[in-house]
């Protein structure tokens, strides 16, 4: 697992064969196999991901996603590619979603 903290902003590209775990400020592009943002994430980013996890500030493309879960507390925008989304009451989605089966 990779975790960018709190304390950490990054601008560039992060890729992960794994979990990649981001506390602090993002903005890029970000590629792994699961993307948790946590609530003091702040992502600005294009993002390929198999499992996207937001309870923090999120805008950009997310896309090749089988599952999105947004959080209670969380905020999306931009647009998310997924198969199956989960919305938990209390999180601000300004977002397009496009789902699909394959």
């Amino acid at each position: 697992m990779t975790t960018i903290d709190s304390s950490m902003k990054f601008d560039g590209d992060v890729e992960s064969e794994s979990e990649v775990k981001i506390e602090g400020h993002v903005r890029g592009r970000i590629q792994a196999h699961t993307l948790v943002l946590e609530k003091t994430a702040q992502v600005i980013a294009d993002v390929k991901s198999d499992t996207f996890s937001n309870a923090g500030h999120y805008q950009g493309h997310a896309s090749g996603i089988r599952l999105a879960k947004l959080l209670a507390g969380s905020q999306t925008s931009g647009e998310i590619e997924c198969k199956a989304l989960h919305t938990e009451e209390g999180a601000i989605v300004n977002a397009r979603i496009l789902m699909s089966q394959s």
